[in-house]
């Protein structure tokens, strides 16, 4: 289609002329003229695309009435678009240029910077949401960035449900049929949802003779999650937002991930899934683990009714490794997020913990619970949460975080390095008990050599004299270690 907003004529098929480029008068102007005497001509038009590249084949869109789905389905692909400037191109900047270094030059004043505007903003919104802040990006080069749009025009009014809103319509009147008595109104529910989508966006040179003035700009979720399980089923979600707003992961997809709720810490949390369904609840969400922070963090999994002594049969998964990498040709904005299951004995896993002394030991991370009350506990089983985990004599199990991510202490309440996070509190009674509170000792996973020394001394015994004597002289030896690339805290 001819674009005929300055007055292009059909009968020469939109073309317009002029006799010289570099001069104002002589130039292409406003008007669309045409002269078959020129020396110069060019031609305006425009086509619409369908905005997916499969027709009809269109991906699922999140919006307010449908939480669960996501902007791009497997395998989708998005759309390519044609964007044009037409007050400042390539050819517009150059005269420009040419005409500040003149007056420079006449002015001979050559410290004077160079006045050009060198920025082009472009923003980007998702469907009726707001506008983002416009990313500025260089006529030059290329450039890379982060883009936050969000899914509501007004964020002040943002909200999760409509319900009370859509209760106010019966059930054979649909809210978007309501029109005034003229009959040319239809009204609409805004969208309220407070998603926050986060894109980033690469903007090149094209190859070819026309590379220097036109250039290409591809945009792409910033966070991907990839299952790379062989059978566990996972889900994805912003920590503290509903459950109805995770993300299925089949082993071996990759979904696109974006924020429920810009209000919430930006942290995401991970739990297994069962595909079937006949037991949905049988594993609580992880803590929020930094999808920014590069590299591998252990995860804790519980099981939903809070028990610690987990035994194979009772669940396959007491951990996932989180791996978080740059994805490749997005200037460091990408971030590719991998889940993988770890074995409940340690084999292969990040940390393992390895109980080779008579004594069962219990551990947790520090910093987790650390001041318990009673209402935490568990009264249906004599263990708990704060209590630790329990490590069996002749035993291995694996180790993650409870708590993934948590501000540090100083500087400024920073987020704490993965090795302020491997502190891990032993004992060798629960956590929570006299006992174990007295004889409890830290020791840092992230440190090689690193030692510990527990005494069994602080346990209630009713041993003679002579066996007390023997007690008292046996401690129990923790020491960190490394097995290939595992971690490992090995007790004796």
């Amino acid at each position: 289609m001819i674009d005929s907003s300055g007055g292009a004529k059909q009968s020469v098929d939109g073309w317009e002329s002029c006799k010289n480029l570099c001069t104002r008068n002589r130039s292409f102007g406003g008007k669309r003229e045409f002269n078959s005497l020129d020396s110069f001509r060019r031609r305006r038009f425009f086509r619409r695309r369908s905005g997916y590249l499969y027709g009809n084949n269109r991906p699922s869109v999140r919006g307010s009435n449908s939480q669960n789905s996501t902007i791009f389905s497997e395998g989708g692909l998005g759309a390519i678009q044609a964007f044009h400037q037409p007050l400042m191109d390539a050819f517009s900047r150059e005269q420009k240029n040419s005409k500040e270094s003149r007056r420079r030059e006449n002015a001979n004043d050559s410290s004077q910077p160079k006045s050009q505007n060198d920025k082009l903003k472009i923003a980007i919104r998702f469907e009726d949401g707001s506008w983002s802040s416009p990313a500025e990006i260089s006529y030059t080069g290329t450039c890379y960035g982060v883009i936050r749009a969000l899914a509501s025009r007004w964020p002040t009014l943002t909200q999760r449900h409509i319900d009370a809103s859509q209760s106010k319509f019966s059930k054979k009147e649909n809210p978007s049929s309501v029109q005034k008595a003229s009959g040319k109104y239809e009204f609409n529910h805004g969208c309220l949802a407070p998603d926050l989508y986060e894109f980033c966006y690469t903007v090149s040179d094209l190859e070819g003779e026309w590379g220097e003035f036109s250039r290409s700009m591809e945009v792409s979720p910033r966070f991907l999650v990839r299952n790379d399980s062989k059978v566990v089923y996972m889900k994805v979600k912003q920590s503290g937002a509903p459950n109805s707003t995770s993300v299925v992961l089949e082993p071996g997809k990759a979904r696109p991930f974006y924020w429920s709720d810009f209000r919430l810490p930006k942290l995401v949390s991970v739990v297994p899934f069962d595909a079937s369904g006949i037991d949905d609840e049988k594993f609580r969400w992880s803590g929020g683990f930094d999808p920014c922070n590069l590299g591998m963090t252990p995860v804790r999994i519980r099981n939903g009714k809070m028990n610690i002594h987990l035994t194979a049969d009772d669940c396959a998964t007491t951990s996932i490794r989180v791996l978080v990498e740059v994805r490749p040709g997005t200037g460091g904005h990408g971030i590719n997020v991998s889940l993988r299951e770890e074995a409940p004995d340690g084999d292969g896993s990040l940390f393992r913990i390895e109980n080779l002394s008579p004594f069962p030991i219990w551990l947790s991370q520090d910093g987790v619970l650390a001041n318990p009350i009673a209402s935490t506990r568990n009264t249906s089983n004599r263990t708990s949460f704060v209590d630790g985990d329990c490590i069996q004599p002749s035993s291995r199990s694996t180790f993650a975080l409870d708590v993934p991510y948590r501000q540090g202490k100083y500087a400024h309440r920073k987020e704490a390095s993965l090795s302020e996070l491997m502190h891990v509190r032993a004992a060798l009674a629960p956590l929570s008990s006299r006992i174990g509170i007295e004889s409890v000792k830290v020791i840092g996973l992230a440190t090689m050599g690193e030692t510990i020394r527990l005494n069994p001394m602080k346990l209630p015994s009713k041993l003679t004299s002579q066996g007390q004597d023997i007690l008292r002289t046996i401690r129990i030896l923790g020491v960190v270690a490394t097995d290939g690339p595992t971690r490992v805290l090995r007790f004796w």
